[in-house]
């Protein structure tokens, strides 16, 4: 691990490490969250997700609708025997829209994923897989995201084919720019791997609203 992690509270059974902003071209610099999974070894392989919102996963003080309860969620998983790092990276506030669809909503603005993709490939990765021992092999490497960032990724699983082996897609916003990310996966050549989606029960409840993530 490099010296430029610190400790911060939030990591539960887990350590939780904060590494100082970094940004890429097109990218707002951020801070980069890891949790250490408890029985975490500094010589092993473990497999490693990269959630978006990052500001959701870790401390419920700062985060949006309720956290995500992530420590609680891989202390359950090492009870079942899996150990994994998890990457939290933030959004960018206003230009969350931007950043998280690669489609461009006359409205709401978009049109930046291909930026943030290089950004999490080009930057994130390389410094989690310097810094930790995390498997480095794509099977080993899941792309999450919940709304708007549940649609990053399902659309960057199937956009850099050979970096992820998996997508994990919680309650997708598949309406933004007029359905395009669903236009997308249709006409996407099939992709291997492993894809969680899932959606809450007041999904579609109120079709003639605008709704986005």
């Amino acid at each position: 691990m490099t010296p430029a992690w610190r400790a911060a509270p939030g990591g539960g059974a887990g350590e939780l490490l904060v590494h100082p902003p970094i940004g890429g071209a097109g990218v707002a610099a951020r801070e980069i969250s890891v949790l250490l999974p408890p029985g975490y070894a500094p010589g092993g392989k473990h497999p490693v997700v990269y959630l978006q919102d990052g500001q959701n996963l870790f401390d419920p003080a700062i985060a949006l609708a309720g956290g995500w309860r992530v420590p609680q969620a891989v202390s359950g998983l090492v009870a079942a025997g899996l150990r994994p790092v998890v990457v939290g990276i933030p959004s960018a506030g206003a230009r969350r829209f931007h950043e998280y669809s690669p489609f461009r909503d006359p409205d709401l603005g978009g049109g930046g994923a291909a930026d943030y993709l290089r950004f999490l490939l080009g930057r994130v990765r390389p410094l989690v897989e310097r810094s930790f021992a995390v498997d480095r092999s794509a099977a080993a490497r899941l792309l999450g995201g919940s709304s708007l960032g549940a649609h990053f990724a399902l659309w960057g699983f199937f956009a850099a084919p050979r970096e992820f082996g998996g997508a994990l897609a919680m309650s997708p916003t598949t309406r933004f720019a007029g359905e395009s990310l669903l236009a997308f996966l249709e006409r996407t050549a099939f992709v291997p791997g492993r894809i969680w989606l899932d959606c809450g029960s007041e999904e579609g409840r109120q079709r003639r609203r605008r709704r986005t993530g």
